[in-house]
């Protein structure tokens, strides 16, 4: 039976025991939600994939794992965590624990980020590189969700599949250039959600129309920053036009607006400027220009916050777990991870990490295990 973690106060430890055990009643030896605990305990102590997890739980004590659910005295293998994880049900699993997580992070404010990203070390059943979209919260870098791309498709054509599963009402949606579509932006706002859109070279017939707006003479907001930040002087300035036209031809939107970046490189003074157009569903009256360039700068959380993260801290692009819908399953673990140490306000997740590895008993008290 699979019980709904409809509350804020539900620990990690007992999310797991609401999981459905896919196996059969016969031959069971551990409890599914301790082979659980294990995992995502060693993979906040550093653990990358199943071989690291199955060391993990060899060097620790039995008292240790008896405290984690374990009802003997003896400890899982890396096989067995393989053989029982490939049984799980997937999206059921995913439902659950993002839904957990989404019930932490109520109150982290409305600006969310989709982004895919492709597991460079993980082959799926067809020996591709499964991809899958992401759904981040601007402010903390929360993960909300996410959603595997099947091999030879797009990410525009399940990204509205993914959005389904989730809660956007209110909302203020960011995406890569790719998904800056007139049918995208119409279910946006149908869903009650806002969206800001960049337009880039994919869309040069609507960037050609926006041009005709001569949107640097005619905006009715504007905004500029300054600031020397790794090396460079970098000035951003931001141009919005309120009351589009309808030859623009994309229904949604509200206003259109140009972000301009230049950069001068302090030692060589080297000079780079670009310069991208956009479109907003948000009304005149709830977003000026600047309230746009905080938006679109907070796209970034999802490459900063998340994807940044997990190459980097937590190896995902070298590990090499490649079966059934172990790389898909490992994601949801790093997720969780992330999802943990920022509720609990850590600002560096490898020294967090770090701290699991060194300290015995920390990974347990931050998925509540006591």
């Amino acid at each position: 039976m699979i019980i709904n973690p409809n509350s804020s106060r539900l620990s990690l430890s007992d999310l797991f025991k609401s999981i459905e055990d896919p196996r059969k009643s016969q031959g069971q030896l551990y409890p599914f939600s301790f082979l659980l605990n294990c995992a995502q305990a060693a993979i906040l102590a550093g653990a990358t994939g199943f071989r690291q997890i199955g060391e993990w739980i060899d060097a620790q004590s039995y008292e240790k794992l008896k405290e984690m659910g374990n009802l003997y005295r003896r400890k899982p293998d890396e096989s067995t965590l393989r053989k029982c994880f490939k049984k799980i049900k997937i999206n059921t699993f995913k439902e659950l624990c993002y839904q957990w997580s989404a019930d932490k992070a109520l109150k982290d404010g409305h600006n969310t980020d989709v982004d895919g990203k492709t597991l460079r070390g993980a082959r799926n059943t067809d020996y591709k590189q499964p991809h899958i979209l992401s759904a981040v919260s601007h402010r903390s870098g929360f993960v909300l969700g996410d959603h595997l791309v099947p091999s030879k498709k797009s990410e525009v054509q399940h990204i509205q599949p993914f959005l389904d599963k989730l809660d956007i009402k209110g909302k203020i949606i960011t995406a890569d250039a790719l998904h800056t579509i007139r049918d995208f932006g119409i279910y946006l706002t149908k869903r009650g959600a806002d969206y800001v859109f960049i337009a880039k070279g994919n869309k040069y017939k609507l960037i050609e129309r926006l041009k005709m707006l001569e949107i640097r003479s005619n905006y009715t907001s504007i905004y500029e920053t300054k600031e020397k930040i790794h090396g460079r002087l970098e000035t951003r300035r931001v141009y919005l036009l309120s009351e589009l036209p309808w030859w623009v031809w994309f229904k949604s939107a509200e206003q259109a607006f140009i972000i301009e970046r230049k950069r001068k490189y302090i030692k060589t003074g080297k000079i780079e400027e670009e310069s991208h157009f956009g479109l907003t569903s948000i009304l005149k009256d709830k977003a000026d220009a600047k309230r746009i360039l905080e938006i679109v700068r907070g796209h970034w959380t999802v490459e900063n916050k998340a994807f940044h993260v997990r190459d980097r801290t937590m190896s995902e692009d070298q590990s090499t777990v490649r079966s059934n819908i172990l790389p898909e399953l490992m994601v949801v673990f790093r997720n969780l991870a992330l999802n943990i140490f920022r509720f609990n306000k850590e600002k560096n997740i490898a020294k967090a990490m770090r701290r699991c590895a060194l300290f015995p008993g920390k990974e347990l008290e931050l998925m509540g295990i006591s």
